[in-house]
């Protein structure tokens, strides 16, 4: 029986990292998940293309698919890596310690679903594990239930994108995110309207990317000044505002508070 991967630990910083690149809705890249310089390894997949589903249940159903190519495919006497087992391989790599999963359903093309490991990308050794028997070689961590249980794990460390609108990088992802999705459906035509049922199909409505140096921190300026009239935007720059009297309420929620409110004014 070989040795088994160690005891991987949850990171909440690697399932951050994952859901911010998965909500860009491109292809990830070959490289890895850069954390730290440091191209991170990974996989990814499509839960379901469907709007209503089993979250456990389809999770489950990939997961499985991933460690069945082993299944499939016979695995050399020297542990080597190969693309027919790509999924498998990440899932029994000895070297990582850490991992983190989500999913997000902003991106077209269904459902999408990845987990971070802490190990590199590019594995140094090229072997999935250490061959042997099992626990033989957890030194000074604690064999359980036949996994190396390391005896402390750092989280890594979320990149500090741009402070400069004073928001947090998953607010910022959050004000992009429902944007596109309300623009989205003016594109497609399914956004409400008072007096005609629907809005007019937009022909070419473009995706926003957010501006945190420029956009971002004009929004800031303002809003610091702390007056309901905060003023007019610089010339060629349009501007939403909501002033809400919940001083307790948390920014994430007040955030989207502030969204939906915009988009409710104009019907849809």
């Amino acid at each position: 029986m070989g040795i088994l991967p160690q005891f991987q630990v949850w990171d909440c910083n690697l399932e951050k990292i994952g859901y911010d690149e998965l909500s860009k809705c491109k292809p990830l890249p070959d490289s890895g998940i850069v954390i730290d310089k440091v191209g991170r390894d990974f996989r990814d997949g499509i839960l379901s293309t469907k709007k209503n589903f089993d979250l456990k249940t389809e999770t489950s159903k990939l997961l499985n698919a991933w460690y069945d190519e082993v299944k499939q495919n016979d695995i050399p006497d020297n542990l080597s890596y190969k693309p027919a087992y790509h999924n498998f391989s990440a899932i029994v790599r000895d070297n990582a310690k850490g991992i983190g999963c989500t999913y997000t359903t902003a991106c077209p093309g269904g459902t999408k679903f990845v987990c971070v490991y802490d190990a590199r990308k590019n594995n140094p050794t090229g072997k999935l594990y250490i061959k042997g028997p099992t626990c033989e070689k957890c030194g000074s961590d604690t064999c359980t239930r036949f996994l190396c249980e390391p005896k402390g794990y750092t989280p890594v460390i979320v990149p500090v994108k741009c402070p400069d609108d004073g928001m947090t990088e998953n607010m910022q992802t959050t004000a992009q995110n429902m944007h596109n999705y309300y623009r989205r459906l003016i594109a497609t035509g399914w956004a409400r309207n008072k007096q005609t049922v629907y809005a007019p199909i937009a022909a070419k409505m473009l995706a926003v990317t957010y501006d945190c140096t420029g956009l971002g921190k004009e929004a800031k300026d303002k809003s610091s000044d702390c007056r309901s009239d905060i003023g007019t935007p610089t010339s060629g720059r349009a501007m939403n505002k909501l002033e809400i009297k919940n001083y307790t309420m948390p920014l994430q929620d007040a955030l989207e508070l502030n969204v939906c409110a915009l988009t409710a004014s104009h019907g849809t």
